[in-house]
């Protein structure tokens, strides 16, 4: 596996070669109200087949990095990520899905940590996955509650990387 954390992008080798057919790479200009789609598992979707979520090119901005992002008004949630972005109207891919946009001010940021690092109040005793049992506080169930009440939250906009980006990577990493 290969990864470029500035980009958002991984690259995995497959165990077995894919038998469906290969999705086309497109970098060439994109337009503004392009209509556009992923397939995905957004989080709490558990079906067998991909779910199709629909939008259109919003606008283009800058991540951190330099990189192009594209700004997509679609439904993306998590799960989503690493989901190709294709045109609707020639399936050809022109990115990849890798955030959504559910922003936070900063001030409620550190609220969310320091109730999760609060250690009075009540004791809940929780059964992990594995079993196993912990003691947490009231301030952090409250904290565990709003971050994944945050995370249902959707303003519709996502972030993918743009396909020049992608290809970019691609072609770094001997792909």
């Amino acid at each position: 596996m290969t990864f470029d954390s500035a980009l958002d992008v991984a690259a995995i080798e497959l165990q077995q070669p894919l038998t469906a057919t290969a999705l086309t790479l497109n970098t060439n200009a994109l337009n503004i109200a392009e209509p556009v789609g992923t397939w995905g598992f957004p989080s709490g979707y558990s079906s067998l087949a991909p779910l199709l979520t629909l939008g259109a090119i919003g606008g283009m901005d800058r991540a951190q990095s330099g990189a192009l992002r594209l700004v997509i008004n679609a439904a993306f949630n998590s799960g989503n990520s690493g989901g190709p972005l294709f045109r609707q109207s020639d399936g050809e891919v022109i990115g990849v899905v890798v955030s959504k946009l559910a922003p936070i001010p900063q001030d409620v940021l550190q609220i969310l940590a320091t109730l999760e690092q609060q250690k009075s109040g009540f004791q809940y005793t929780r059964t992990k996955p594995d079993g196993s049992t912990e003691s947490v506080s009231e301030g952090a169930l409250i904290a565990a509650v709003l971050k994944f009440l945050r995370e249902q939250t959707q303003l519709v906009v996502g972030h993918a990387t743009s396909a020049s980006d992608l290809q970019s990577f691609l072609s770094k990493n001997g792909i």
